[in-house]
């Protein structure tokens, strides 16, 4: 189902389904985060295996062991590379947002 032409259609190509992931943000914007926006959102027309790079979740799964049991990734700091510092900042800051969304919605159903 495509938001965007209000209609079913078949996906052509990536290019189509990015579009897709665009319009459906801006049509949030401001209700969420972008990773989680678009997490949400993607799973109405697409099969999340053909989503999702392989590696990149075996990247956040490593990331998330690292926090869970407080296990450093590399030995030293001078010794992590810069683009996993990145990536772990962008994990950490998504996880915030997505505990600080399941607070408010907990507080949420508990005054209704």
């Amino acid at each position: 189902m495509s938001f965007r032409s209000k209609k079913r259609i078949i996906w052509k190509d990536m290019q189509q389904i990015e579009q897709e992931l665009l319009h459906l943000y801006n049509e949030s914007y401001g209700k969420y985060p972008v990773g989680q926006s678009l997490y949400y959102q993607h799973l109405h027309f697409c099969c999340p295996t053909k989503l999702y790079d392989k590696y990149t979740i075996k990247e956040i799964k490593g990331i998330k062991y690292c926090i869970d049991s407080g296990t450093p990734p590399y030995r030293t700091l001078s010794e992590t590379p810069y683009d996993f510092i990145q990536k772990f900042d962008i994990f950490k800051t998504e996880m915030g947002m997505i505990k600080e969304d399941t607070k408010q919605k907990q507080l949420e159903k508990k005054s209704k």
